[in-house]
């Protein structure tokens, strides 16, 4: 966590669309993944892991300028939280 949030937001953003590509192109061995390890019906592991999931990703990539800005993330060992600074930044209570 601490390397990525090191990382410029468009290598962020990059990665995150490179994950959604993988878990696409990936999808029916995950859900058969889901389906040994959950016994959900396989319809089940698509509508209720890998499609919010695909659409999180996808979100969040479209959204990291407005949620994060081009701020990079700071990363405390001892608290374990993200955080960042300045106008915008996302505050944890």
């Amino acid at each position: 966590q601490e390397l990525y949030g090191q990382q410029p937001l468009a290598e962020r953003r990059e990665l995150l669309v490179r994950v959604a590509e993988l878990v696409l192109a990936r999808a029916d061995e995950i859900a058969d993944v889901i389906v040994a390890e959950t016994a959900k019906p396989r319809v089940e592991a698509f509508t209720t892991e890998l499609f919010p999931s695909l659409d999180a990703l996808t979100w969040l990539a479209r959204n990291a300028e407005r949620l994060h800005g081009s701020r990079a993330l700071t990363h405390s060992r001892s608290s374990g939280k993200s955080s960042t600074s300045g106008a915008g930044a996302l505050r944890t209570a």
